[in-house]
């Protein structure tokens, strides 16, 4: 039997960004048959965050194998994608995550990043809109401490604000799109 112990203590690590030793603990409650559905998500989240986009990848899709309607292991799973730039699988993701969760900010703005990057400026201004009309307050669970992924999506917000690629893009008469980090603050 596990110790709940360890998944407590999984999480804490998580939270204070201690990734690696997150990871050994989630491991740990894993291989004593804890039950893998909180744990694999927070090992993926753990990974994501240590920049083991694989990893991530892997856990996420086993918690997707058990319960195909958790949105966050879709969610995580499709911004475990943008890290590794694979933007066709982090959209089809970030998708389903919208289909399961219509109102999920988080969702929106990975997407619009993922459309400016690839230049598609009618999607990402879109998407970026419709995840600024939700929430700012949501946003703040996508950033996730020194992870591949706030990197991805600074880059890309500054590579829209700056013009380079695709015009600016124009959310409203007079505002553009700000950086992910000024959105968090």
């Amino acid at each position: 039997m596990a110790d709940d112990k360890l998944l407590h203590d999984a999480q804490r690590l998580l939270s204070t960004g201690k990734h690696s030793e997150s990871i050994d603990r989630f491991s740990e409650y894993i291989v004593s048959g804890g039950e893998g559905e909180a744990a694999l998500l927070g090992r993926g989240i753990a990974y994501l965050c240590a920049d083991q986009a694989d990893n991530a990848i892997r856990d996420f899709g086993a918690v997707i194998r058990m319960d195909t309607q958790n949105f966050l292991a879709y969610f995580y799973r499709g911004t475990a994608f943008i890290a590794r730039e694979d933007y066709k699988e982090a959209v089809a993701d970030l998708d389903r995550t919208l289909e399961l969760r219509p109102d999920h900010g988080p969702a929106y703005l990975a997407r619009g990043a993922v459309y400016a990057i690839l230049g598609n400026k009618y999607e990402a201004s879109r998407n970026i809109r419709t995840a600024m009309k939700l929430s700012y307050g949501q946003m703040h669970g996508l950033m996730l401490q020194d992870s591949a992924l706030e990197v991805r999506l600074d880059r890309s917000m500054d590579f829209i604000r700056r013009g380079k690629g695709p015009d600016v893009i124009t959310l409203t008469d007079d505002q553009t799109v700000r950086s992910a980090r000024s959105v968090r603050e």
